[in-house]
């Protein structure tokens, strides 16, 4: 069972950002797989801390092209990416605590994330690199 399956609306026709979309879906479903097997939290925090790790490898990645490219839109795609970093910490302390909601709330997060960044503010970079590269 998978939380988000990869259609095409997701990608940017990039394929360094594309490939690193896929396997950024492939770790969110990995977590669903695991919350839904009943995983304990020790269990659960390699998972999240792999995502979370690869997210990030994934924004410096993208960054790294608005500066190549000087994309126009970099400050708010940034600003993007810090509100994200800052919930996944907030998610990855939360679960560390104890709460047990967090389960729920981070996919419910990702897949909003996916909805509402991949599917929207990346759609507009695609365009823009491959008329640069």
């Amino acid at each position: 069972m998978t939380a988000i399956s990869w259609t095409d609306d997701i990608l940017i026709h990039v394929d360094i950002i594309d490939n690193q979309h896929k396997k950024l879906l492939e770790l969110l479903n990995d977590l669903y797989d695991a919350m839904n097997r009943g995983e304990d939290k020790e269990a659960l925090v390699p998972t999240i801390a792999a995502m979370a790790d690869y997210t990030f490898y994934h924004f410096m990645t993208e960054e790294k092209l608005f500066e190549r490219f000087e994309y126009p839109e970099a400050v708010s795609h940034k600003k993007e990416h810090r509100y994200f970093a800052k919930q996944v910490t907030e998610f990855q302390n939360r679960f560390d605590r104890g709460e047990t909601v967090l389960s729920e709330d981070i996919l419910l997060f990702l897949k909003s994330w996916i909805n509402n960044h991949v599917k929207k503010s990346d759609q507009k970079l695609g365009p823009f690199l491959n008329t640069r590269s």
